[in-house]
């Protein structure tokens, strides 16, 4: 098959999907677990409230969240391109 084809550019964007998806449940994991731990020690947890205005409701966690799970689906999809394309 050609450079770039659609199977290629299919395989590429399923595996960004499917490694962002899988990198997002461990990282969500992970915070809970870290959250358990924090409100079981009288600290402030990382679901409270972080950004709370003009109809943005952000925690802590979810500002983790957010740039690790693309970031994990950008590296594997450039990744998979690239060995599509070899």
């Amino acid at each position: 098959m050609p450079r770039g084809s659609l199977p290629n550019v299919l395989l590429a964007g399923l595996s960004a999907l499917l490694a962002g998806a899988g990198v997002a449940t461990g990282c969500a994991l992970t915070l809970a677990v870290i959250d358990i731990y924090l409100a079981g020690h009288g600290q402030a947890t990382l679901g409270r409230p972080w950004i709370d205005g003009a109809f943005i409701h952000m925690s802590r966690a979810d500002a983790i969240l957010l740039p690790v799970s693309l970031s994990s689906a950008l590296v594997v999809g450039w990744a998979v391109w690239r060995s599509a394309r070899a």
